[in-house]
């Protein structure tokens, strides 16, 4: 029992409940500790302490602390307790045993490593990860679990993407710190002037963290410095380097981003799975609409009466083929469909209409085609030996009689109708298999 309820997705769910409100309760604190800071600064608008503004704010913080601390510390137990020794083989398990560790160290006052515990209290954020198998399991967290599901994929992508950026900044950066040297150490040139493209392109890390800005951020002010210091021609560099060149090269990044969320969107079996149930529910919600419609005495059942009118109403026609049923045969279709009284009910309905969606495929025609081949030379066959009897029935002098010929082709008749209907029911369940 116990083992049923801590791999459960309920527990999962409500872990992360927890921790979404752990993260609440750390948002008030640091909302709280900025209210102190900004009286002790005395910024505009700060007129009074945290301890004003909130009071028993510190006392509450701790109680919160002291139930959150038992919470995971509960969690965790349960954990152990059901995993036994794969819980050390556990990456979560162990996360969670240091951060427990941790947070009780820290409320005992055992921990002094000069680090604010709110940050360390964050890394159980990552505990969120967990979520991700559990996510496919609800149709509203669909989105939200693909976009974590193509950023996982995306990882390689977003490698080999910040290496490249990378490589260009640098080398960018490389040749215009080379190329502005001379104008920085030009003692001719204004002091002020000199200084102001120093802090742009004067030293290596200078020039990388512009050209980060170049590519991705404010571009203007270090352009502008160039422009109306050093040269004019730089505001064509800056035109053809951010406009043409790092503008083609983050497009071609993000397609890039684009075609890993399609793959990951395609090939995924958790999403195909919850795409097709849902398409599936739609489709069949669609069918009940349908019959509703042609139930007019609203009994549950469409008899042929009821079933007439699709045969004219053109609009309920339309709104079959949107669903790809083929509305030219309908009173076979009905044939087909109907149960022995001659009604049709919501199931039959449904269960059928989806065995009939979608068009023929040339494999259904070419099935279709070497099965009747078959049949006819298997036909040729018993022609050719019921002439063999025949043959023989003259030489023993009983072909003239009366109830001979009527035999023959009594049994000729019921074996051939035995065998389209094997022919059709198979064709009927292929068609059926390969929709579904």
């Amino acid at each position: 029992m116990l083992t049923k309820i801590v791999t459960s997705t309920r527990f999962e769910v409500l872990s992360a409940a927890a921790i979404l409100s752990m993260m609440v309760v750390m948002c008030l604190q640091i909302q709280y500790h900025g209210l102190n800071t900004g009286y002790d600064l005395k910024m505009h608008g700060y007129h009074r302490p945290g301890s004003e503004s909130w009071p028993h704010a510190e006392l509450v913080f701790k109680i919160l602390e002291v139930a959150f601390n038992v919470l995971f510390t509960i969690e965790l137990s349960l954990r152990i307790v059901v995993l036994k020794m794969r819980s050390f083989k556990s990456g979560w398990v162990c996360l969670d045993f240091l951060l427990v560790s941790i947070s009780w160290m820290d409320f005992l006052g055992f921990l002094s490593v000069g680090m604010d515990p709110l940050i360390l209290r964050l890394v159980r954020l990552v505990k969120l990860l967990r979520l991700l198998k559990v996510l496919s399991a609800f149709q509203v967290m669909e989105t939200l679990y693909l976009l974590v599901r193509s950023i996982q994929s995306s990882l390689g992508a977003l490698l080999w993407s910040f290496v490249l950026i990378w490589f260009i900044q640098i080398a960018v950066g490389m040749a215009l710190c080379q190329i502005l040297t001379d104008f920085i150490n030009d003692e001719t040139k204004p002091i002020d002037k000199r200084k102001e493209v120093f802090e742009y392109f004067g030293t290596m890390m200078h020039g990388t963290l512009t050209m980060f800005e170049i590519t991705l951020g404010n571009w203007q002010v270090s352009c502008r410095v160039l422009y109306e210091n050093v040269s004019v021609w730089y505001g064509m560099f800056y035109i053809l380097y951010r406009c043409c060149f790092m503008f083609a090269i983050i497009k071609v990044i993000t397609a890039v981003f684009i075609a890993e969320t399609n793959r990951c969107a395609a090939y995924d079996s958790d999403l195909a799975f919850m795409k097709h149930q849902q398409e599936h529910t739609a489709y069949v919600a669609k069918l009940h609409k349908v019959f509703n419609k042609l139930d007019d005495s609203g009994d549950g059942y469409v008899t042929w009466e009821e079933f007439r009118p699709l045969l004219t109403d053109k609009r309920l026609q339309t709104y079959l083929h949107s669903l790809q049923i083929d509305t030219h045969d309908l009173h076979l279709l009905f044939e087909m469909m109907q149960s022995s009284d001659g009604t049709l009910d919501i199931h039959e309905f449904v269960n059928s209409l989806s065995r009939v969606k979608g068009p023929s495929k040339s494999i259904d025609v070419l099935k279709l085609q070497t099965m009747c081949g078959k049949m006819d030379k298997k036909v040729s066959s018993l022609l050719g030996a019921i002439k063999v009897l025949e043959d023989k029935n003259k030489q023993l002098g009983t072909a003239n009689s009366p109830h001979s010929d009527d035999l023959v082709q009594l049994m000729l008749m019921n074996l051939l109708n035995r065998k389209v209907d094997t022919i059709m029911d198979t064709l009927i369940s292929r068609h059926a298999v390969r929709n579904t």
